[in-house]
């Protein structure tokens, strides 16, 4: 591995490093909210379908260190990145080299307690993908279709389970009517704002369960002021992750 291709980023929290691609895909804010939404408990059994380097696993044990994480990966390069971040950072992760739309053929069915995914955000056919295929594959759905998420997560989840995601709010009926065919029922919702004067919402998180339940529209969430400065609700969770107020996480997931 040529060190000269990779940044080595310090994520704070709990002392974890992350090495990243500085021409591949890198994580964005996306994570930070994702894994901030997240509702973790001690000991829970938790996938992450796509891990791409790790991100997510580190973000995650960062706020419980005793999660049991397994981490799922299709591409050769990222796969071997989550790999040596997790040995690099000394925990304990299982990471699996898979296609995500096939988890349930190698993984035993009903045996997570929480499914996690920052997925791929454009279909690959309403768009021009990237030229370099890491970030092609993160960002287009190449590999990846939001049925095929759901079918995954209705095998894979226990009974109490969830899958929580963070996905463009425009597609939000789209990936909430394929859950519903998968037989999952939407418990949260939150829309995230670029800013309060913005029409619309850039993204949704989304949290689902296999059980029957009410829905809950939580209060929308808003990155930045009207100065251009995070708000204070962003800020508490760089102070969640880093204490310091500030990231270096990379580019944003703007569209390919």
């Amino acid at each position: 591995m040529n060190k000269n291709e990779f940044t080595d980023d310090d994520l704070i929290i709990g002392g974890y490093r992350l090495l990243q691609k500085k021409d591949g895909y890198r994580f964005s804010l996306d994570a930070l909210l994702l894994a901030a939404f997240v509702p973790v408990f001690p000991g829970a059994a938790v996938l992450d379908l796509g891990c791409g380097s790790g991100v997510l696993p580190l973000l995650l044990l960062g706020r419980e260190p005793s999660l049991l994480i397994t981490a799922v990966e299709k591409m050769d390069g990222p796969f071997e990145l989550a790999r040596r971040n997790m040995a690099e950072n000394r925990v304990d992760v299982t990471v699996l080299s898979g296609d995500a739309m096939e988890a349930d053929r190698f993984l035993a069915s009903s045996s997570f307690d929480l499914i996690v995914t920052n997925p791929p955000f454009y279909p690959g056919d309403k768009c021009r993908p990237s030229q370099n295929e890491e970030v092609a594959a993160a960002k287009t759905e190449l590999f990846w279709h939001p049925a095929g998420l759901m079918r995954q997560a209705f095998s894979l989840l226990r009974e109490s389970g969830r899958l929580v995601l963070i996905f463009p709010g425009l597609r939000k009926e789209e990936i909430c009517k394929r859950a519903q065919e998968a037989g999952l029922f939407l418990e949260s919702s939150r829309a995230v704002f670029s800013k309060k004067t913005n029409p619309g919402f850039s993204r949704v998180l989304l949290q689902w369960t296999k059980a029957p339940c009410c829905h809950r529209e939580l209060t929308p969430f808003t990155i930045y002021a009207e100065d251009g400065d995070y708000t204070p609700e962003m800020k508490r969770i760089f102070e969640i992750y880093h204490g310091t107020g500030t990231v270096s996480c990379g580019d944003t997931h703007r569209q390919p």
